[in-house]
């Protein structure tokens, strides 16, 4: 089994048990994206997918995001969510 299998694999039990919750783009999202850019400091690095994850996340309501991702969990408080780093504190 190829390490892609037993990823895809992996995907496919979480969707079973319902770890994931599939949300659609909306208008309402990409507005929030283009807010927060506006107004975002030059010294935050956001990147684009970033982006659309957090404003997707804020628009559903979430208030807590899980990542490893130190550039996600700084911009999260821009889109109005705490972040919070699953394998320890961001530097």
């Amino acid at each position: 089994m190829s390490a892609y299998d037993a990823l895809l694999g992996q995907v496919r039990a979480h969707i079973g048990v319902g770890a994931f919750q599939w949300i659609a783009q909306t208008d309402e999202i990409m507005a929030r994206i283009r807010n927060v850019f506006q107004k975002l400091p030059a010294a935050v690095f956001l990147r684009g997918a970033d982006a659309i994850h957090l404003a997707t996340a804020a628009e559903a309501g979430f208030r807590i995001i899980y990542s490893n991702d130190g550039h996600l969990l700084a911009a999260a408080k821009h889109f109005g969510i705490e972040g919070r780093n699953v394998i320890g504190q961001v530097p």
